[in-house]
């Protein structure tokens, strides 16, 4: 029913933001030599401790995660309804740093144990960026207007 996280590192995370370009410029992010190892929460459970129970202790845990994102949603809608001007700001800044976002993923390798079952995925390569609407990718001294 869960997860948690063994072991896990990150060899490179590098971010480059054009602070004097800010608004327009484009936006870097450079994730390389990720290692993550999880296993089934409740086979590392503590000794003596209900698997039901501790399902129970989860479920309850991600439902209230999720009532805790739907009230965040709800006064965020609440606040762009009324005229906010902070609001719509930061919505134009988040829909800015999208369009000119661009992630690199390197060499991640990822492995769930369960029961003496081993899954893995590996990741050699993968590129997300902003594209035009022919689906070229912006150069960076190029501006997108939103």
């Amino acid at each position: 029913e869960g997860f948690r996280v063994k072991r896990g590192s990150i060899g490179l995370l590098r971010l480059n933001v054009p602070w004097s370009r800010f608004y327009t410029g484009k936006l870097r992010a450079t994730i390389r030599g990720v290692r993550l190892e999880a296993e089934q929460i409740c086979e590392v459970a503590t000794p003596g401790r209900e698997q039901e129970g501790l399902i129970a202790e989860i479920r309850d845990a991600k439902r209230k995660a999720i009532d805790l994102r739907m009230t965040q949603l709800r006064d965020l809608l609440e606040s762009a309804e009324a005229g906010g001007q902070g609001s719509t700001l930061s919505i134009r800044l988040v829909r800015k740093i999208v369009n000119n976002i661009h992630i690199e993923l390197s060499d991640i390798r990822a492995a769930y144990l369960n029961r003496g079952l081993v899954v893995g995925l590996e990741v050699p390569s993968l590129t997300v960026l902003s594209t035009d609407q022919t689906f070229r990718e912006r150069s960076d001294e190029e501006e997108v207007n939103v």
